[in-house]
């Protein structure tokens, strides 16, 4: 299409209208290009909360335990002085799990 004549895609040869040789097209279209991206961020933090009376509590029932097993028992009886002990031991062991708490704190952040 040279003079504006429309002719056909398979056309070879003279333009009719013109008399010229060649092809002049004319092309139109649209292109995209497209893209995301996504960033997440992720902070973990991990601390020990103590509780100072079960903590206490607990260096008060070590402290116990030998005393209170050396006297329950005496020269007699020491079995039943480390029975004792081991029981003091036990009960300081369970309550030390309450005394510290472990904390963990996440945060997640996306951009």
């Amino acid at each position: 299409m040279h003079c504006g004549h429309l002719l056909p895609t398979n056309y070879q040869g003279k333009c009719p209208a013109c008399g010229k040789e060649g092809l002049s097209a004319v092309v139109r279209g649209r292109a995209g290009v497209g893209a995301t991206a996504k960033t997440v961020a992720e902070s973990i933090s991990i601390y020990y909360k103590r509780n100072r009376r079960y903590l206490l509590l607990v260096l008060a029932l070590l402290v116990a335990g030998p005393l209170l097993a050396a006297y329950v028992g005496g020269a007699d009886g020491a079995l039943l002085g480390t029975m004792v002990d081991y029981t003091l031991a036990a009960a300081a062991f369970l309550l030390h799990r309450r005394a510290e708490t472990k904390v963990e704190k996440i945060v997640k952040e996306s951009a």
